[in-house]
């Protein structure tokens, strides 16, 4: 949770190349975060800032969920680069767990508001349809999955979801350099 002045936000995959970019501006001196910021992510770790600032990270199961939520933003999702390393079979499973465990922080904290980044990956190549195979493109189908998933979270509770859709991406902690 973060909380910007009264606001409290979930943020999840917090020690992601997205996530790590976004504290980076919530921290800066124009947006000040209170110093009791606690972000979940796959595994607890403290994050350096480039200001210098700390911030610890929970996971899942060690956060206590705040009983009042403004905003969940959802950044938690294994980019399509590790497909290769950690496997077909294993980015399928992790990345549904990633996606599940969202929709369980939703229906449990019921945010005002939910924010997400995905990607234009869930399109078929040269095409404005979305994509259909999973083998074929296993990160842009789970991403459609995941905004189909989130927005079926958000009905449910009542929230105002927002999708921004990511075409080309740069910065600091970006896994992937061309």
């Amino acid at each position: 949770m973060v909380e910007v002045g009264k606001k409290t936000l979930i943020v999840t995959g917090a020690t992601g190349w997205l996530g790590r970019e976004l504290l980076e501006r919530l921290t800066s001196p124009v947006d000040q975060v209170s110093s009791d910021t606690t972000l979940i992510s796959t595994r607890s770790k403290t994050l350096k800032l480039s200001s210098g600032r700390e911030m610890l990270t929970q996971t899942y199961d060690e956060v206590t969920l705040p009983i009042t939520v403004d905003g969940f933003v959802n950044l938690a999702f294994l980019t399509k680069e590790k497909v290769a390393k950690v496997g077909f079979d294993n980015f399928v499973l992790r990345n549904m767990e990633l996606i599940s465990r969202a929709c369980r922080v939703i229906e449990t904290s019921r945010p005002k508001w939910i924010l997400s980044v995905s990607s234009g990956a869930v399109f078929r190549a040269g095409t404005t349809e979305f994509e259909r195979d999973i083998r074929q493109n296993p990160y842009g189908f789970l991403k459609r999955v995941e905004e189909l998933l989130l927005a079926d979270a958000a009905q449910k509770v009542g929230s105002t979801l927002i999708i921004g859709r990511l075409w080309g991406s740069s910065g600091r902690y970006m896994p992937i350099h061309h």
